[in-house]
């Protein structure tokens, strides 16, 4: 994945080599995939040094967690880990992640004095038997619908985090967020039991019925918009084809692997994972399981979904901006970070001439420089 590129030693104090640190991030997107964070927070115990690695998610309108994974080196009692769950979101740790934004980490231990909390219950009840003094976390969801957060913890009598472990956790934790948001995704999906029609009224997930060898029979509207707009996927009536030959070869296996148990009943469900500067795409490919909701369908089918993860949302730039076919090609190329000499060959058109269409989007857009425009641009991700 491109993920691991953003990594670099040579730039930070890390308690690991770059080899060792990509092969956890490798993991973690593993763990979002298998809904099993078990390994990846074993490993990061060790790294860390730490006692304790965990990290939930929760409806932010229900009581408890939906997803929990607590791992220790230690053992304790389970009622402690019942009882923590009741107070999440009342805990002094979590009260400091309020005021922090999705992918960001921090020392725990800089925004509040846990000493002051020794006497209170929650430091008496769950903090000591769990052995949580010094904390390190980051925020994996925060969408207003959902809240992720995760941390490390060592125990009171053990040293404070050094800054090469704190540098660790900015590192780890915005690729910690992007599993954690397709592993919410993929739980969506799996609460497909029984697919009907209206799931194709959806306008955030492109959501398409392809035939056994390819071709599109339904495509929301949102299909149609969006993946118009894609770096990573050309789509019409014919197909769905992803650029990348190899992932468009497991594409169309699934396709047609999961066309064969058309309503059959048979659970299985098929993910691909594509990162690009642009954008992350997150393709699911199942079988059709409800026959009554698609009886005008009598050939073997499939559902795929393909979700956008942080992608900018380039059909609302184009109508917010008013902007040209070709001035929007030139946008999404400098988004890519394509210089305008090189795009002369790739668009066949002369440097002045894009340099026009720049300064025409700037004017659009109500920006001086390409830093604002980045920024601006920023604004309009999903």
């Amino acid at each position: 994945m491109d993920a691991f590129n953003s990594t670099n030693k040579t730039q930070l104090d890390l308690p690991l080599t770059n080899t060792k640190l990509s092969s956890l991030i490798g993991d973690i997107y593993g763990c979002a995939l298998s809904n099993n964070w078990t390994h990846a927070l074993k490993q990061i115990i060790e790294i860390t040094k730490s006692n304790k690695a965990f990290l939930y998610m929760q409806k932010i309108d229900e009581p408890k967690p939906q997803v929990m994974n607590f791992q220790t080196n230690f053992d304790f009692d389970p009622k402690v880990l019942l009882e923590y769950q009741k107070q999440t979101f009342n805990e002094p740790y979590y009260k400091v992640t309020k005021e922090k934004v999705e992918g960001e980490a921090f020392c725990v231990n800089d925004y509040i004095d846990i000493d002051l909390y020794k006497d209170s219950y929650i430091y008496q009840n769950i903090y000591k038997p769990l052995r949580s003094y010094h904390c390190l976390g980051g925020v994996l969801i925060r969408d207003g619908k959902h809240d992720s957060v995760w941390a490390i913890n060592r125990g009171e009598t053990d040293s404070a985090y050094a800054d090469k472990y704190l540098n660790f956790m900015k590192v780890i934790t915005p690729h910690m967020s992007r599993a954690m948001h397709i592993f919410k995704t993929l739980k969506i999906y799996k609460d497909y039991a029984s697919i009907s029609k209206s799931i194709l009224d959806q306008s955030d997930n492109a959501i398409i019925v392809c035939e056994q060898n390819g071709n599109v029979i339904i495509a929301n509207d949102f299909a149609n918009k969006q993946l118009e707009q894609s770096t990573v996927v050309n789509f019409d009536c014919k197909g769905i084809i992803i650029r990348d030959s190899i992932y468009n070869r497991m594409l169309q296996q699934y396709i047609e692997s999961c066309s064969s148990y058309h309503f059959s009943n048979i659970e299985t469900q098929q993910t691909i994972v594509i990162n690009n500067e642009v954008e992350t795409l997150l393709i699911t490919v199942a079988p059709i399981k409800n026959e009554s909701e698609f009886n005008d369908i009598n050939v073997p089918c499939c559902l795929v979904t393909i979700n956008f993860q942080n992608s900018i949302n380039w059909p609302l730039i184009v109508a917010e901006f008013a902007l040209t076919p070709k001035e929007s090609q030139l946008l999404q190329a400098v988004y890519s970070k394509k210089k305008l000499n090189d795009l002369v060959s790739i668009l066949g058109v002369s440097y002045n001439t894009l340099r026009c269409h720049l300064q025409s989007i700037f004017k659009k857009a109500g920006v001086n420089s390409q830093t604002d425009l980045m920024i601006k641009i920023n604004l309009f991700k999903s």
